[in-house]
């Protein structure tokens, strides 16, 4: 098992989920390399590898009971619950990134459409409905070099 932190966050995507879950320290390693990589494959960006490991970190610190000794006490249960909220927090920002995406606005990409045999053609087209004076059944089929 194994665990590296280059101190540069946007050299790798491990980095990166290790800088944001807070886990830089390498006397207090919370997730190995090969749990971070397992959480990459699994989640479509980062931000939800590092809720991964924030929801796996908080699931082991539940585990551990709070631990009180005279007058200093350490409780897990709240790094727990600090690491459910990071979960929730980078969980929300995953949702959010994808990104829409618009076809057909670039001349290039209407031509290589055009182009390709094996797009299926569009019904609706660009003067469609104009008379000519063909008869309809040639009117109805489509016709790539009306309009275009």
């Amino acid at each position: 098992m194994t665990w590296h932190y280059s101190g540069n966050p946007a050299a790798s995507d491990r980095d990166a989920v290790r800088y944001k879950l807070g886990d830089v320290n390498e006397d207090e390693q919370l997730v190995r390399d090969e749990e971070i990589a397992y959480a990459l494959s699994e989640e479509r960006d980062v931000n939800g590898a590092v809720a991964l490991c924030a929801e796996g970190v908080a699931a082991l610190l539940e585990r551990e009971a709070d631990v009180k000794v005279g007058p200093l006490s350490v409780d897990l249960s709240d790094k727990a619950s600090h690491f459910w909220e990071l979960a929730k927090t980078y969980r929300a920002r995953s949702l959010v990134y994808a990104l829409p995406s618009v076809g057909g606005i670039s001349v290039e990409e209407k031509d290589e459409q055009r182009d390709d045999d094996d797009r299926v053609r569009p019904f609706f087209r660009r003067a469609m409905h104009r008379a000519t004076g063909e008869n309809l059944d040639t009117r109805l089929a489509p016709d790539w070099s009306v309009g275009t």
